[in-house]
C-alpha cells in the first residue's frame, strides 16, 4: 500500500463499488471478508486492461484484492487446490507473498498478502 497509494480512501462498500462501476467495463461486487476492514481502492492495469484493486486490513496486515475480467485478459488458472462450496480455490506463494485466486461469474478474484495460505483461504470461504 505504501508503494501504490489508494485512489479512493473509504470503508463504505457501496461508495467504492459505485466509484469502480464508472471506471471499469464489468460489474463490481466487492467481497466482504469477515475479520477485515475495507480501507479503499484504486484502479490498476494488467495486460492493458483495467483491474479493480481494493485494500483491506486484517488486524495490522494489509490485503489487496484484485478483480479482473477473465475473458478480457485471457487468463488461465492453475490446477485447483481445493473447493469451498462451488468455489474452486487456487493458491500460489513465494517469498512471503501469498495469492489465493477464485472465479465467480466470469471474473477472477485474487487476494494477495503475507497472510498464510490457510488464513487467506478462510477469508475466501467467508465472503
Amino acid at each position: 500500500l505504501r508503494e501504490h497509494p489508494i485512489d479512493l480512501q473509504t470503508s463504505d462498500y457501496v461508495r467504492l463499488q459505485k466509484w469502480f462501476a464508472s471506471r471499469v467495463e464489468f460489474s463490481v461486487s466487492l467481497p466482504r471478508p469477515r475479520s477485515t476492514d475495507l480501507i479503499g481502492g484504486r484502479l490498476c492495469s494488467i495486460g492493458g486492461q483495467r483491474v479493480v484493486s481494493a485494500a483491506y486490513m486484517h488486524g495490522s496486515i494489509p490485503i489487496t484484492l484484485y478483480i479482473m475480467d477473465r475473458t478480457a485478459l485471457g487468463l488461465s488458472l492453475p490446477d485447483d487446490i481445493s473447493a469451498i462450496g462451488d468455489k474452486r480455490i487456487y493458491f500460489s506463494g513465494t517469498k512471503g507473498c501469498n495469492v489465493v485466486l477464485w472465479e465467480e461469474k466470469g471474473l477472477i478474484y485474487g487476494l494477495v498478502s503475507e497472510l498464510s495460505k490457510d488464513v487467506l483461504i478462510s477469508l475466501v470461504a467467508r465472503t
